[in-house]
Parts: structure tokens; sequence; C-alpha cells
């Protein structure tokens, strides 16, 4: 198995940091339940009655059509959280209107 040299870590630049930002927004959009935003070329309105209408949005899990609740709302808090705490890094990669839209 391979083992994490610490010291490596000071050759990740900010931008790596930028493009996995960006790659966490664009699946975070993905899996986006309602009406489309447009921004994902592939996906559709989805799930617009249920509840009556009332329950339209959230997002998926996994991939399998259900609206799970926990996992998601942890790793959206982590990157909301993220957000908080570091707006200058969500700016200057161009993230934070991507993570106010969620």
């Amino acid at each position: 198995s391979k083992s994490l040299n610490v010291s490596s870590r000071s050759s990740i630049s900010s931008s790596d940091y930028g493009t996995v930002l960006a790659q966490s927004m664009f699946f975070y959009e993905a899996q986006k339940s309602g009406p489309a935003s447009g921004k994902i070329s592939w996906r559709g309105d989805a799930t617009m009655k249920d509840g009556g209408g009332a329950l339209r949005g959230g997002f998926y899990d996994a991939g399998d059509h259900v609206k799970f609740v926990f996992p998601m709302a942890f790793t959206l808090t982590l990157l909301s959280w993220g957000a908080l705490e570091s707006p200058n890094g969500y700016s200057r990669t161009g993230q934070m209107p991507a993570i106010l839209d969620h």
C-alpha cells in the first residue's frame, strides 16, 4: 500500500485546489433535483411533481434516484463551511457563485 509523504504536500499548487473545488461543484450540480439550471447539458427537469410539487428540489445520492439526506448534507455542509471560512479561495477559483447556488 502507498503511504502519504507529508512533505510532498508543498508541491500541490493552488490551481490544483481550484480544479478539485470546481469538480466538486460540478458533481453537486449534476446531482440536483428539480428544475434544470442549464449548466449540465444532459440534465433536464427532475421530480417536479414530488409531493404535489412541494418536495421539488434537493439532491440525489449514489445515482439511484432516491433523495437521501445525511451523506449529501454532510458533504455540502463541509463545502459551505469552507466557503465561510475561506471565501477568498472560493472567489479566486470562481466557485463562489456555485456554492451560493447550492
